[in-house]
């Protein structure tokens, strides 16, 4: 039932108005027609990172991003460039993907001018770039040995191949958002105490994460 309020009024015309601003950030539909995607062009480089199709607020938040691994102490994670897709290329509402080899890799990140307001950096939009990076940053500075004690303290079976909660790749870049981030943030691993997250990143890194505190949980 719907409650008769001003409140919720307002509330459902808000939603309302949001969907067009969805469909046009997520590009989810039709999913039958593929856009055609232009070449990237190089616009800039950061630490070494080559940036493609990065305006101001793009380059900010790469910048924001690698910062935050610098000032916790960490390794830049090993990724060679980031391209920032047209918003028409942002299929199935993806909003970020790392591809990686052996040692380094590259992302993609879905993050329009638009979604940028103010000059401020929309915390959806770092905790993208943070888990993405997260993924390349344990290819470069973990091994077989580091990410099997990580499953075994989160009671996982696997790094990758099986569905994403269940994936130690997937909880260990959630892990490195959750401590590197500069704001508390909730983290999907599920079943995880503060304690458990805490002791989590200082498997994966070596090190105390900065920005977090669990106090006696």
């Amino acid at each position: 039932l719907w409650p008769s309020s001003e409140w919720s009024i307002d509330v459902l015309r808000g939603r309302i108005a949001l969907v067009p601003e969805f469909l046009a950030w997520s590009d989810t539909y039709p999913l039958d027609q593929p856009p055609e995607v232009a070449e990237p062009v190089l616009t800039g480089s950061v630490d070494g990172v080559d940036l493609y199709n990065a305006g101001p607020e793009q380059t900010d938040l790469v910048v924001w991003a690698l910062d935050r691994y610098r000032d916790s102490g960490l390794p830049l994670p090993p990724v060679t460039h980031v391209t920032f897709p047209p918003t028409a290329s942002c299929l199935r509402g993806v909003s970020g993907m790392a591809y990686h080899g052996d040692d380094s890799g590259h992302i993609d990140l879905c993050a329009p001018a638009t979604l940028f307001a103010a000059g401020e950096l929309p915390l959806t939009t770092r905790r993208t770039v943070l888990h993405e990076l997260g993924h390349l940053w344990t290819v470069g500075h973990t091994d077989d040995t580091l990410r099997q004690a990580f499953l075994d303290h989160l009671g996982l079976s696997a790094w990758s191949g099986v569905e994403w909660g269940s994936s130690g790749s997937e909880a260990a870049a959630e892990i490195l958002v959750w401590g590197l981030i500069d704001e508390p943030v909730d983290v999907r691993v599920p079943g995880t105490s503060c304690a458990e997250r805490y002791t989590a990143f200082e498997i994966l890194t070596g090190s105390a994460p900065t920005q977090r505190t669990c106090g006696g949980s």
